[in-house]
């Protein structure tokens, strides 16, 4: 790994480190941690190859009055060429978005050197050190989306490779809920387009279609309920008439009888006793985010306890009924 010691925003490590992240390679795939997707890469870079471009961005398209929480892009629509980029508009532009899936030819290296020198002494590049409060002395900082993406619109450098919604799909993973949200639509492409990672682990056939995804290590319960939108780890142990709903049950983790867990997530080698309930109801908090359920690691639920809308820290023990806290 290379780590970046301070901060440098999107751009400013991929310059620093050119040398090291190219070594030889024709193309370097650029990934924001933040998402999720199918991830059709091969068809990105055919694309990229194809349109001999120095970068291309994968797009996709959302709800136009929430288009304005990412950067909008204005494609032409018949060479698929970016000639307009605006990052967080005030107002409606496009509902074409940067899903921050990258392709970079080694060109497009040299173009950020260039970006980098050119906006170290200008107003955008000076607001953004104001706003995130950078030392003076960073001189490493650039924004891909605000230094290079909106100046190079327009210049033949820059094309979009939209994604194709019929077999592929695309989301950010912002808040605890999106977790969840993610991993129903990777256990949903999966079971349309490869049911062989489900043929891996299921030992029984009445879930697949309800998109459960179990270690086939694991041991539940033949009277278990479980689905749907599921993922079960190694070595999880599920107790006799318990019953799991849209939740990632993590490894080690033991489930006694009938316990009841939705929409959560139970983190590695936590014990939930008989008759407890861990549970989040997805209602919006006062933030705006979906509430869910958290357990850390080695937490124990004792029997007969409820957990609703909570995130317990490691190794904590519930003794008694938690709602809408944070367990320190």
């Amino acid at each position: 790994y290379i780590e970046e010691t301070e901060p440098m925003g999107t751009g400013g490590a991929l310059v620093i480190h050119k040398d090291r992240i190219l070594d030889h390679a024709d193309c370097v795939l650029i990934l924001h941690a933040d998402v999720c997707s199918s991830f059709p890469l091969l068809d990105l870079l055919r694309f990229h190859v194809e349109h001999n471009a120095d970068c291309t961005i994968m797009t996709t398209t959302v709800d136009p009055n929430s288009s304005h929480n990412f950067g909008c892009l204005v494609p032409d629509n018949q060479t698929n060429e970016l000639i307009h980029y605006t990052e967080r508009p005030l107002t409606y532009v496009n509902n074409y978005i940067n899903c921050g899936i990258y392709a970079f030819s080694p060109n497009m290296f040299a173009r950020l050197v260039t970006a980098k020198n050119e906006s170290r002494n200008t107003h955008v590049n000076a607001d953004v050190h104001n706003r995130l409060n950078l030392p003076k002395g960073t001189k490493d900082y650039l924004s891909l989306e605000r230094d290079v993406f909106r100046v190079l619109a327009g210049k033949k450098a820059i094309y979009l490779f939209k994604l194709n919604p019929a077999k592929d799909f695309w989301d950010q993973i912002k808040t605890p809920a999106s977790a969840l949200l993610c991993s129903q639509k990777y256990l949903q492409h999966y079971r349309l387009h490869d049911l062989s990672i489900y043929n891996r682990g299921n030992k029984r056939a009445d879930i697949t279609e309800k998109n459960v995804l179990i270690d086939p290590r694991a041991e539940i319960d033949p009277t278990a309920k479980i689905g749907p939108n599921c993922i079960i780890g190694e070595g999880v142990r599920i107790g006799p008439g318990v019953r799991i709903s849209n939740s990632i049950i993590l490894d080690g983790v033991s489930i006694d009888a009938s316990a009841c867990v939705l929409n959560s997530i139970i983190g590695w080698n936590s014990i939930i006793g008989s008759w407890s309930r861990v549970e989040g109801t997805l209602e919006k908090s006062p933030e705006g985010t979906e509430r869910i359920s958290i357990l850390g690691v080695g937490v124990t639920v004792y029997p007969e306890v409820m957990i609703r809308n909570c995130s317990v820290l490691p190794y904590n023990k519930i003794h008694e009924n938690v709602i809408n806290d944070t367990i320190l």
